[in-house]
């Protein structure tokens, strides 16, 4: 047919979540570590401040190329266009 466009198979992928142990939460994790040493109440900011660099350093992921992503509920990975699903 005259104009019409052959589609392009569309590329599947999944979102998955990783984790990294640099930048903000090993930081966060560090003061925690260090607040572990100060009796009674650092014990309970240390502890804290543990959870949250934890929680800081997982992020979610596309399976084809590894990009970042903002939330897990993009639709479209905006590294390589693949779609979620």
């Amino acid at each position: 047919m005259r104009g019409a466009r052959q589609r392009e198979p569309q590329q599947r992928a999944k979102i998955k979540t990783k984790s990294d142990f640099a930048g903000v939460g090993c930081l966060i994790q560090g003061i925690g570590i260090v607040c572990l040493f100060f009796f009674p109440v650092g014990t309970i900011i240390g502890v804290v401040l543990l959870l949250v660099g934890s929680a800081k350093s997982v992020y979610s992921a596309c399976t084809n190329c590894g990009q970042k992503l903002e939330s897990k509920r993009v639709k479209q990975c905006p590294g390589c266009r693949a779609h979620f699903g």
